[in-house]
């Protein structure tokens, strides 16, 4: 099993990943180049990127949103849509990583460990949940 450990964070996100889920250090992984890559997200086409990807300046992007996780308690539907779409395009990245590339999206080689801020409720743990999983992210847990 692959355990992936997934950062949302409303500047920056990360994902580090792991063979064996009691193993002192996970390695960080790079989405988009980068270890530690900003918490934007774009659409190129059909397909969201993220990252360095979902810059300004990149002529290709249309609907650029950042900073959105700070408006996830709001459950405005532009929010939820843009946490979706974060995250498939982090598995978008992880797909064309070597290293993980043959597990990322197999349920029984692939789990997903995501951190949430302590304070949100019940409900809004849910809802974050089902993004992940709706983006495409297996074995979701918080």
């Amino acid at each position: 099993m692959i355990y992936f450990g997934f950062d949302l964070g409303d500047g920056e996100s990360c994902v580090a990943w792991s063979r064996d889920i009691t193993a002192n250090e996970p390695t960080p992984i790079a989405v988009s180049g980068d270890l530690s890559f900003v918490s934007a997200v774009a659409m190129m086409g059909d397909t969201p990127v993220v990252g360095r990807l979902a810059s300004a300046e990149n002529p290709e992007i249309t609907d650029l949103r950042v900073c959105f996780k700070r408006d996830f308690l709001q459950d405005r539907p532009e929010i939820n849509l843009a946490v979706q779409r974060f995250a498939a395009g982090v598995l978008n990245a992880l797909r064309q990583n070597e290293a993980v590339r043959d597990v990322v999206d197999d349920p029984e080689k692939s789990c997903f460990i995501v951190g949430c801020p302590a304070g949100w409720k019940e409900a809004d743990r849910a809802r974050y949940r089902q993004l992940l999983t709706e983006a495409g992210m297996k074995n979701v847990r918080l």
